[in-house]
């Protein structure tokens, strides 16, 4: 669950839950606690910070005070999340001169007469 969603199961305050979960102690509980369930602890921190993270974006892109460029990237940051990043076209112009066929046939007509020399 997010520190949100303690807070509410709780009646804790949001940022108190914030505070104990950033205590070393706890970490360390955690990461036991997963492990005896036969998760896996980083997979399972990382899905219950996802929706913390995603009211972070929400909150500097809604905060007026927050400037322009970062509050640009949060709602660019949010819809990669949800559409997926845009395909890009790439344009690659291949200026390398392939040998011809007559060229390769000299090539190894050369090589055939150095090794009979």
């Amino acid at each position: 669950m997010s520190n949100r969603e303690v807070a509410a199961r709780t009646d804790y305050d949001e940022n108190w839950v914030g505070q104990i979960c950033n205590q070393p102690w706890f970490r360390l509980r955690l990461v036991k606690e997963l492990k005896d369930a036969g998760r896996d602890a980083v997979s399972e921190v990382i899905k219950s910070a996802a929706l913390d993270s995603v009211f972070t974006l929400i909150g500097l892109r809604d905060n007026d005070q927050t400037p322009a460029s970062v509050r640009a990237a949060s709602a660019n940051a949010l819809l990669d999340r949800f559409l997926g990043k845009p395909t890009q076209k790439l344009e690659h112009e291949d200026k390398t001169k392939l040998p011809s066929n007559e060229e390769i046939r000299n090539v190894e007509s050369e090589l055939q007469q150095s090794k009979k020399s």
